[in-house]
């Protein structure tokens, strides 16, 4: 009889250990498989997050790369397309087509209000510098480039490579700054101005106590140029008809460095309620010297 009752306790203890073994791999299995749905919603977002940035760097038109310090930021004037009109119209594709029902995107103002994508501002902000690059609209009759005073240490070298594809200049001997720059060691703004049959080269300060200009025409064209730069700006070009290829290279004191627009993009997943928001980055090629 002992024996018996012996055989069943053992028999029930072992019944027990198994049925708590089992429970804690059914809960060792649930929180498992649990990380592993977070990991993939957490990529999901991610990816999204990038996909749409970087589909706003293709609509808004400029080129970026990075070689260590150097920033390159490649341009085109006027726009050839209607931006603003293709942000609304790329807003309304992935509401309606790209995104997921789980899926939810918002795009905020500085002060995380919902905009429209079509509100997006016309500068992009570099950091860590506050240096903006930008336009007064998307139209790109212009380009402006500022800095706060206290960074213009940020800017060791400059240049500007500017050609004009729709016509040839009048008269390269009449275009001189007005005033004309003191020599720069630094804050030198290295402009190369291009044509069909040459190119020229104009150096100029940039800083908070001088301001230059620049005022160009072409043969038989009916376009014009300004340019200056100085106090307040590194550059400010205004684009009268002409056609532009534009290139600026600012060689920066870190390689830190990210271009992003004032606006944020918020993507959020609904059912695990996982969500990134930052402002909208501006897609950046990254090369090696």
């Amino acid at each position: 009889m002992k024996r018996g009752f012996m055989l069943t306790a053992i028999t029930v203890v072992l019944f027990m250990v198994l049925i708590n073994t089992a429970f804690q791999y059914s809960q060792s299995s649930s929180a498992y498989s649990k990380r592993i749905s977070e990991m993939i919603v957490s990529e999901k977002v991610s990816y999204t997050f990038d996909d749409i940035t970087e589909d706003v760097t293709r609509i808004v038109g400029f080129n970026i790369t990075q070689r260590a310090s150097d920033l390159i930021i490649a341009d085109s004037l006027p726009a050839s397309i209607n931006v603003t009109k293709n942000l609304a119209l790329y807003e309304n594709f992935t509401r309606n087509y790209y995104l997921t029902p789980e899926i939810e995107a918002k795009f905020l103002d500085k002060n995380n209000q919902p905009i429209n994508l079509s509100a997006l501002s016309s500068n992009i902000s570099i950091s860590p510098f506050n240096l903006t690059y930008g336009y007064t609209n998307f139209s790109k009759n212009d380009i402006l480039i500022k800095i706060p005073s206290s960074q213009l240490g940020a800017i060791q070298y400059t240049w500007y490579n500017l050609t004009v594809t729709s016509g040839n200049f009048s008269n390269f001997s009449s275009i001189a700054w007005n005033s004309s720059p003191a020599p720069c060691s630094m804050n030198c703004m290295n402009l190369y101005l291009v044509d069909n049959f040459a190119i020229n080269q104009f150096n100029s300060t940039f800083n908070n106590t001088y301001s230059g200009y620049l005022n160009m025409s072409f043969v038989d064209q009916n376009c014009s140029l300004e340019i200056r730069v100085g106090n307040p700006y590194i550059l400010n070009l205004t684009n009268h008809g002409c056609s532009i290829s534009s290139q600026i290279q600012l060689t920066l004191n870190t390689s830190n460095i990210q271009p992003h627009f004032p606006e944020k993009l918020s993507i959020r997943d609904i059912n695990y309620n996982t969500s990134k928001t930052d402002n909208i980055d501006v897609i950046v090629r990254r090369m090696l010297k």
